[in-house]
């Protein structure tokens, strides 16, 4: 025969068994939503870097027309930091002045890469950069 004792006990231990499981699942999804709000984060930042980069290429196509008067077609690739920039210049298909294709990559440590290329027009009279993500 039961005791009262016996089932105050059992209560007590199934009470505390439906609290430590609701507390796992709790701290479960808070888990995968921290986790999810870092993948956003680390996206985001690699986005911004990238576009850097490609600016920074298209950045680098001015200088060069403006230090020579002319820029060689042809494409170009160097490593900064986590990144890679390639410029490719091509003779602009409509006038004067070069196409100027630059693209951005960021790479993370798990291979995960984000790339941005961006589209300039340089003109020798100018040297106006005009930007078409």
């Amino acid at each position: 025969m039961k005791t009262m004792n016996d089932k105050r006990r059992g209560a007590t231990m199934l009470v505390s068994l439906v609290m430590v499981t609701l507390v796992g699942i709790g701290s479960g999804t808070l888990w995968v939503a921290l986790r999810q709000q870092i993948n956003v984060q680390s996206t985001v930042r690699l986005q911004d870097q990238s576009r850097a980069l490609a600016e920074g290429g298209l950045a680098f196509a001015e200088a060069q027309l403006a230090e020579e008067g002319m820029l060689v077609p042809g494409e170009t690739s160097f490593v900064l930091g986590e990144g890679t920039v390639t410029v490719f210049i091509t003779q602009a298909p409509s006038g004067p002045g070069y196409r100027v294709e630059s693209t951005g990559r960021m790479i993370e440590k798990l291979a995960r890469g984000i790339t941005t290329t961006l589209v300039g027009h340089l003109q020798q009279e100018t040297l106006h950069t005009e930007v078409s993500p």
